[in-house]
């Protein structure tokens, strides 16, 4: 159980390159200045560190977002996006139907090298590390597959429309059983 207010970010968006892996894709200035613009959103929370995914996209933003707070980031390969290397650049369509084949079998292995359960157990372990650490809020900078995948279980929400909804950055609070979105401030 975790008593904390959970702070789920997805990353900013990324620039993509067909030719490099999306686990290897960096961060965009988009993207940066997206997630400098959603720190502002977190000036009342009370975080230790950033916790954020390895992928460059995550690690941007969570450094874009630290900048902003005065925060370390610490690294954790629990909040990877659900594991799929193997497979390189897939379309729009391709990734989605890739997407909702995961969620509508989420214990047989249909698209990449871990199933949704296997991915779920992985991210809820590193959330329980997390919470160990801290008796404060904790803010997760992760992905969109991964994020839907937790809080459709924990929240018994539907995952596929969920994760069609999440921006680039997207970020959850997670209170006393309850969900709301923020969004980064305008300019």
């Amino acid at each position: 159980m975790i008593p904390q207010r959970v702070v789920l970010v997805r990353h900013g968006a990324p620039d993509v390159e067909e030719n490099v892996p999306p686990a290897e894709w960096q961060l965009s200035a988009c993207g940066r200045d997206a997630a400098t613009s959603l720190a502002q959103r977190f000036r009342n929370f009370a975080f230790d560190t950033i916790a954020s995914s390895p992928e460059p996209k995550a690690t941007g933003t969570a450094e874009a977002i630290a900048s902003q707070l005065g925060l370390a980031v610490e690294i954790d390969q629990g909040y990877s996006e659900h594991s799929r290397r193997s497979l390189g650049f897939l379309t729009q369509e391709e990734l989605g139907s890739a997407i909702a084949r995961l969620f509508d079998y989420p214990d047989s292995l249909v698209f990449g090298e871990e199933t949704a359960s296997q991915a779920y157990a992985r991210f809820c372990a590193a959330l329980e590390r997390q919470s160990a650490k801290s008796a404060h809020d904790i803010l997760v900078v992760t992905h969109g597959t991964i994020m839907s995948i937790y809080l459709s279980r924990v929240l018994n929400i539907d995952p596929l429309p969920f994760w069609r909804s999440l921006k680039m950055p997207a970020a959850v609070i997670l209170e006393h059983g309850k969900m709301r979105f923020i969004e980064p401030t305008s300019n």
